[in-house]
Order: C-alpha cells, then structure tokens, then sequence
C-alpha cells in the first residue's frame, strides 16, 4: 500500500492518497473530516473517491458489499476493541 498526504488541517480534516500497486495503477483519495459531536467526543465523516473504488461500486449486486467497505468496517472494529466503546 502506498499513498501521500495531499491536506492535513489540524483537528479539521485529513486528506491522503491511497494504492495498491500489486491490484491497480490507479490510486483513491481518502478525505476524513473531524467535527465535535456537543457531547465531548468527535464525529469522523470518511469519504473514498476515485476511479477504482467507483468502478468497484458500480459492479455490485444490490445490497452486497465492496471489498473496500469490508476493510474500512475491519478497521474501525481494530479501533473499537483498542479504545472500548
């Protein structure tokens, strides 16, 4: 996996490429928006775009999920069972 900082606006935004060169030539961009929740914690908004991650949407089935989504959900179950909640 390879990818570069494109934006970094501290506590605000985090914005970064994302490939894998072995699957595709192509790259993603992964943006990740931080806002206060009103209740002491934050609120992350993240965002895929790009050409591969578009075409892989679109072949789904309905209702199925993408590789992609699979692998986002894995890490954030990594971050709950570190941090709880």
């Amino acid at each position: 996996m390879t990818g570069e900082y494109l934006e970094a606006e501290r506590p605000q935004r985090l914005k970064y490429t994302i490939a894998m060169p072995q699957f595709s030539p192509n790259s993603d961009i992964v943006t990740i928006d931080i806002v206060p929740d009103g209740v002491g914690g934050s609120k992350l908004t993240f965002v895929q775009s790009g050409k591969d991650i578009a075409a892989e949407l679109r072949e789904l089935p309905e209702g199925a999920i993408s590789e992609s989504e699979k692998g986002w959900q894995q890490g954030f179950d990594l971050m709950e069972d570190a941090w709880g909640e």
